[in-house]
């Protein structure tokens, strides 16, 4: 399985860190739909990286939300970002249903005064919540199965209808 090269970019222990945080999440959520045959949002070709729908650089409370990861391909992940291309996002929202964004868009209402928060402390703490992810693999894939994107929590009496298998 292909993991996302860490490149060096800066002798800064904090960009270090984040660039490090940030490889192990992507890694860790190309396994798990790998594991757990989750596919692209879009095409339902085989996932290869998580995108951000919102930008990572504008809420930091959102950076490694897991609702904030949806799976794609490469192509449309370069088709969002390079083309400027809102089919696939589109497609995507559409899927996931306004409780989802409604959902994000509070955590950034929430938050606009988070500026400040990415420290090295700050990515230590997602590095260590990342244990906890992994530790609640398949709670993660019930959620994604049960309501369309990733979470953790317990699941709902709005769940219950899905009976969300898991592989």
């Amino acid at each position: 399985m292909k993991h996302t090269a860490l490149k060096r970019k800066s002798d800064d222990p904090k960009a270090m860190l984040k660039a490090k945080t940030d490889r192990d999440y992507q890694d860790f959520f190309r396994e798990l739909c790998f594991d757990y045959d989750i596919k692209s949002e879009y095409s339902g070709l085989p996932m290869e990286v998580c995108h951000h729908p919102r930008e990572k650089i504008s809420c930091a409370a959102l950076e490694f939300d897991v609702r904030n990861f949806v799976p794609l391909t490469y192509q449309e992940h370069e088709q969002i970002h390079n083309a400027g291309n809102p089919e696939i996002m589109e497609v995507v929202e559409g899927k996931r249903g306004a409780e989802w964004k409604d959902a994000l868009d509070k955590v950034v209402r929430d938050s606009k005064a988070d500026r400040g928060i990415r420290t090295i402390e700050w990515y230590q703490e997602k590095a260590e919540d990342l244990k906890t992810l992994k530790e609640n693999r398949q709670e993660l894939v019930a959620m994604y199965r049960c309501r369309g994107y990733f979470a953790l929590g317990e699941l709902t009496r709005e769940d219950l209808p899905f009976k969300c298998p898991i592989k």
